[in-house]
């Protein structure tokens, strides 16, 4: 259904594995780096980055309401290379996607 959505709204749906390189820097930085870091350095390698996000009212509460909020993860994209976005919600579900797409050359 994704990937049928963003043939919809104009962005590509080639997919490209992940470098041996990209797959170490994630394995080594697991746990330790923000998820602002991690934005930054996958702003430099790939075109889109895709997180969803969670509206449920009963699911979540506080703090990890707010970080699994859409404003939350729109901001965070945003700021740390991923300028251009949609959003995308879905008729009974409360999971709408952030697609972010780096400035990068695709």
């Amino acid at each position: 259904m994704v990937l049928a959505r963003a043939t919809q709204l104009g962005m590509s749906t080639k997919r490209r594995r992940w470098s041996p390189e990209e797959i170490e820097i994630l394995n080594e930085t697991a746990g330790t780096l923000s998820k602002a870091a991690i934005a930054r350095k996958l702003s430099q390698s790939v075109e889109y980055f895709v997180v969803q996000g969670n509206e449920s009212t009963i699911e979540h509460e506080g703090e990890l309401r707010r970080l699994a909020s859409i404003e939350f993860l729109s901001k965070l994209l945003r700021e740390n290379g991923f300028p251009d976005q949609r959003i995308l919600r879905f008729t009974a579900y409360d999971r709408p996607l952030v697609i972010g797409r780096s400035r990068r050359a695709a």
